[in-house]
């Protein structure tokens, strides 16, 4: 029994011994070729804020360039921002009738470098449309069949 338990106790060291001694002793290095972007892109100009129905305004502006890529538009309404997108459109829906809306957009690139605002352009939904005078939808008829 002595002897099994001195073989079984030497196997478990002797399995157990390589798995301690690997190291890893290389160093690691990360080389990063390039420069760091810290250009923004150019300032976008909001060309068109249209109203299209009583809760929605569509906008459209010109692209930006970056000294690498334009990720995409950050589009705000009244100074708040309320959409990203990389397209150089966007249409605002769930709006109030008959309320007038301020828009802006500034364009990013991967960095995350951002441009200054675009121009500002307003923009009014229409009116909730009123029934036509002698509207009689909410009047009852009765009809006789014979």
């Amino acid at each position: 029994m002595r002897f099994f338990t001195s073989f079984l106790l030497l196997s478990i060291v002797a399995t157990a011994l390589p798995v301690f001694a690997q190291q890893d002793t290389s160093d690691f290095v990360i080389r990063v070729f390039g420069a760091e972007d810290v250009v923004a892109p150019t300032t976008p100009t909001l060309l068109a804020a249209t109203p299209i129905a009583i809760d929605q305004i569509d906008l459209t502006w010109t692209t930006s360039t970056d000294n690498f890529v334009v990720s995409g538009y950050a589009v705000s309404r009244d100074g708040l921002h309320i959409a990203t997108t990389s397209l150089t459109t966007y249409s605002d829906t769930g709006l109030t009738a008959s309320t007038t809306y301020t828009y802006s957009v500034r364009a990013f690139d991967p960095s995350f470098n951002y441009s200054s605002s675009s121009n500002l352009l307003s923009a009014t939904t229409p009116d909730n449309p009123s029934p036509p005078a002698g509207d009689i939808s909410n009047q009852s008829t009765s009809a006789r069949i014979v």
